[in-house]
């Protein structure tokens, strides 16, 4: 068991990653890795120690948040993609951890703006006019919901488990 646990949590690390890269790479996170990452929470979701009652209370949770996410995307305030990977980070959170997540990540996404904020008007124009990520006027998300999941993941049992 211990070693799925380990399994586990270095896919969930490693889904967080990527999805954290790409949306600063390209301010994209695609459907398909967002896929693979949902398909394997429900590979592993048998084994991170939560009966089938919990798992559906989970699945209710994420849709809340997933609910709310879309509100938040139709005010235009967050990308489609950042609330699908919120959505899928939460699942594999589970509900007793949500409120952590969103705390978390509301502080990460401050401190993101603000670096993005201090780094985009502290570095010279580019001569060629192009534009970088840090010029862009939007801030990836992503990272900041990678950093909650993964600060609220250590206070959960299967990744703490996991990780030892």
């Amino acid at each position: 068991m211990t070693m799925i646990l380990w399994a586990a949590s270095s896919v969930f690390c490693a889904g967080l990653a990527w999805a954290a890269w790409r949306d600063f790479a390209a301010y994209r996170i695609s459907n398909s890795g967002l896929t693979v990452f949902l398909a394997l929470y429900v590979l592993f979701a048998p084994f991170l120690g939560a009966g089938w009652a919990e798992l559906a209370v989970d699945a209710l949770a994420a849709f809340g948040l997933f609910a709310a996410g879309m509100l938040i995307f139709a005010a235009g305030w967050i990308g489609g993609g950042d609330v699908k990977f919120a959505t899928i980070a939460a699942l594999w959170l589970g509900a007793e951890q949500i409120p952590a997540f969103l705390v978390l990540t509301s502080w990460g996404g401050a401190l993101l703006a603000l670096t993005f904020l201090v780094l985009r008007y502290a570095r010279p124009a580019s001569p060629a006019g192009e534009r970088t990520t840090l010029m862009r006027s939007h801030v990836p998300y992503g990272i900041a919901i990678s950093a909650g999941a993964l600060l609220a993941a250590t206070q959960t049992a299967w990744f703490a488990a996991g990780v030892a």
